[in-house]
């Protein structure tokens, strides 16, 4: 079949509809019906700018099959070459679900589509219309199962897996999964790159770059999720880019930043407590805006801000066993520029502070900002808190165990204030000039760090 319909039709089962290159005109409706077969021949697509649906009315329905006409799985040898040819994921196009138009699929079998020229977009395509897939598969397709450049996809009870890039490609629009498997999918189970997305009661297993999703923040990209299993593969959320407005991360898994997340001037980032904060190897956060770690009491309220090689908290999130362990200069760390700001409470800094180009940068670096830690661990970092300008206030907080200094106070641009805090022993910390008798963890500079805890509060 190819073509334009301009009136409904019916398509049931029995031979199969291979299609070429057909289009569902608005306001008409193509139906397909429980058993139908429909077949892609190669760069064969449905474009839809109507409606289309199956017609099924409960899950135990038979399925719908829209394959490749070289699957002979399903409806027999349709194009007659014996097996000669095998169906892959670059068969056919796919369907395109143009702006306006609706597509409701109910057990939908979709498969080996997606071939875009080389786009790797996807066999579903929604570009800006209504998407409802439920009790549905879609396996084996090139690029991802779905492709949502805009509109509103909802995809409930089904099954994401094989295509041979990642689950699903984001780009705007909305985005709702409720009780889906992303399994053995080439990249990320999820690609998240704008727009609003929702993830629950959902199963990420063995996908080949994480049982995880990406989100670049410079998209304004906002999800939630809750309740979700990861169960093979990498986890985590990894992100990158620059956050705008007001953002909020919640636990569940790991976020993992690559390269450099930027606060930008007037934006926030809120991290809840239980969060855990991975960075990827060189990676570092620059904070125009606003950062608060808001922990609370109790290990498993704690923010914690660490390597992705850490294994303590969060699981193995690089999935090497213990192949790598954590070290001091893993990452670069956090750098409150000037007029940004950080507020942390209950959390724990480990593993950061490696230098950029021969500067110093420290697990925490105030560079002309406002720096307010209070019930923080600052340990097992190359420099802890390197001062350079701004204003510091620490207390109640543990600063101990770091390998060069805990604390610097770099210049008269900086105000620091670190009283009451313990520095990893009763005698407090080792200052060349204030405290020479002290057997703590070495500080330098022009700091008010007396008095000092003779315990460690956290």
């Amino acid at each position: 079949v190819y073509g334009t319909i301009t009136s409904n039709r019916d398509w049931t089962p029995g031979l199969p509809y291979v299609v070429n290159s057909f289009y569902v005109a608005s306001s008409t409706t193509l139906s397909l019906h429980p058993g139908a077969v429909v077949k892609f021949e190669p760069s064969g697509a449905l474009y839809v700018y109507g409606s289309l649906r199956t017609s099924a009315i409960n899950p135990t329905a038979s399925k719908v099959y829209l394959t490749s006409v070289h699957d002979d799985s399903v409806a027999g040898d349709t194009n007659g070459d014996r097996r000669a040819t095998l169906p892959s994921p670059i068969d056919y196009l796919g369907i395109y679900v143009q702006p306006g138009s609706f597509v409701n699929l109910l057990r939908a079998e979709m498969r080996y589509g997606g071939n875009d020229y080389s786009f790797r977009l996807g066999a579903l395509k929604n570009l800006g219309g209504v998407v409802t897939a439920r009790y549905s598969n879609f396996t084996n397709n090139f690029g991802q199962g779905l492709y949502h450049q805009n509109g509103t996809s909802t995809i409930i009870s089904s099954v994401i897996s094989g295509s041979t890039d990642g689950g699903i490609l984001q780009y705007s629009g909305a985005l709702i999964n409720s009780n889906v498997t992303f399994s053995g999918n080439g990249g990320y189970a999820m690609n998240l790159f704008g727009g609003q997305s929702t993830t629950t009661n959902s199963i990420f297993a063995n996908n080949g770059a994480g049982d995880a999703f990406f989100m670049d923040a410079s998209l304004q990209t906002t999800f939630a999720h809750s309740d979700n299993a990861f169960l093979g593969g990498k986890h985590g959320f990894y992100t990158t880019g620059v956050v705008w407005g007001g953002k909020v991360w919640t636990p569940e898994q790991a976020y993992v930043i690559q390269n450099q997340l930027t606060i930008a001037t007037g934006s926030s980032l809120a991290l809840l407590p239980g969060v855990v904060i991975k960075n990827d190897l060189n990676s570092s956060m620059y904070i125009e805006g606003g950062l608060r770690l808001e922990g609370a009491s109790g290990t498993a309220n704690r923010i914690n801000f660490t390597s992705i090689r850490d294994d303590s908290v969060g699981g193995d999130t690089n999935t090497d066993g213990a192949a790598t362990l954590p070290g001091t200069t893993d990452y670069r760390g956090i750098t409150i520029a000037s007029g940004g700001s950080l507020t942390a409470t209950h959390a724990v800094i480990r593993y950061g502070g490696a230098q950029a180009y021969g500067v110093p940068a420290g697990a925490v670096k105030n560079s002309g900002g406002d720096v307010s830690l209070v019930n923080v661990t600052l340990k097992d970092n190359f420099l802890g808190l390197y001062d350079a300008n701004g204003t510091t206030t620490v207390s109640q907080s543990s600063l101990y165990n770091n390998g060069q200094f805990s604390l610097i106070n770099s210049g008269v641009r900086a105000t620091t204030t670190a009283a009451n805090n313990w520095w990893g022993d009763a005698s407090g910390p080792y200052h060349q000039i204030l405290n020479p008798n002290g057997s703590g963890t070495p500080i330098w500079g022009n700091i008010n760090f007396s008095p000092w805890l003779t315990v460690d509060p956290n």
